[in-house]
């Protein structure tokens, strides 16, 4: 189910029972019973590389309220385990977004002009609005990490 990050609680977050590995935990997030899913404001690609995108905030307000929200829930994060330390996924003005791969293909639909567009084409400077999905957090020795995965992609600007 998509959610409005602006609207979203983060109390409401409940977390699954760890599944326990050999170099740490791994619990599931659900608001609702389901899995949050939102999008970015419009953002510019700062890098491509395996598996990830860098993303460039824009100076807009729709940019500083995402990243408001963002904060408030690695604080959320913080909160509910304070023994541990939280990777951050933001620096300075961008951020790292996470592109699932199946058979080294990525599992991600990107859209322009209503009609699919081969991710490989994407290129730095091109500006677009992300579907992200948070649904875990990895726990080991002393951090806590989560990702920010990409599930779908539209195009708003090429370059």
């Amino acid at each position: 189910m998509k959610f409005k990050l602006k609207d979203i609680d983060f109390n409401n977050i409940k977390y699954s029972e760890p599944v326990l590995f050999e170099n740490g935990k791994l619990l599931n997030l659900t608001i609702s019973d389901e899995s949050m899913e939102f999008q970015t404001p419009k953002v510019i690609i700062e890098n491509i590389d395996e598996q990830n995108l860098v993303l460039k905030f824009l100076a807009n307000e729709a940019c500083k309220i995402f990243y408001s929200k963002i904060i408030e829930l690695e604080q959320h994060f913080n909160k509910k385990y304070p023994n541990f330390c939280l990777k951050n996924n933001f620096k300075e003005n961008t951020f790292t977004v996470k592109v699932p791969y199946k058979y080294s293909k990525p599992c991600v639909k990107v859209y322009f002009d209503d009609s699919l567009f081969n991710y490989y084409n994407l290129k730095k400077d091109t500006e677009i609005i992300c579907l992200l999905c948070c649904d875990k957090i990895w726990i080991n020795e002393n951090k806590i990490s989560y990702n920010l995965n990409v599930k779908e992609i539209l195009i708003t600007k090429l370059t």
